[in-house]
């Protein structure tokens, strides 16, 4: 924040979409920067427990996860620790599941317009603010998908 100040006072308060784009590229790492990447020890590439699924589809969901499952595992690197006035990221010694916010920038990049960006970031926006609820607990009704 020291250097960001500093900054601000060099611009004399103005601060303008090519000037904080450019205080980005020069103070902050790469992103994603601040994992390892982690895959769980008992990881099984197909455990025995999908050949009970009897549904198709959902045996075809199931493997799918078991694939994803390694790859969203991540471990938070010791220097986020050590300087954490460098990262957006708060420390945590445990290994985490990537969080979903990161991906939202992901699925924007494919957007070739600002305007496109823009309107993705506006529907995202209006779900979160509406309040709905997008857990999975309204899909499941006495153990079964059959929820409302």
């Amino acid at each position: 924040m020291t250097i960001f100040r500093k900054e601000m006072e060099n611009w004399e308060y103005n601060l303008t979409k090519d000037r904080l784009k450019d205080f980005i590229s020069k103070n902050f790492d790469i992103q994603h920067n601040e994992f390892e990447t982690w895959v769980p020890p008992d990881w099984i590439k197909n455990p025995k427990f999908l050949n009970s699924i009897k549904d198709e589809k959902l045996k075809d969901f199931a493997c799918k996860i078991n694939r994803i499952w390694k790859d969203l595992g991540r471990k938070i690197k010791d220097d986020v620790r050590l300087k954490p006035e460098l990262y957006s990221l708060i420390y945590l010694p445990h290994l985490v599941i990537i969080p979903g916010g990161r991906e939202d920038i992901e699925k924007a990049e494919h957007f070739k317009t600002e305007s496109g960006k823009e309107n993705f970031y506006s529907k995202l926006k209006a779900a979160a603010e509406s309040v709905w609820d997008f857990s999975s607990r309204w899909f499941i009704l006495n153990d079964t998908n059959k929820g409302k």
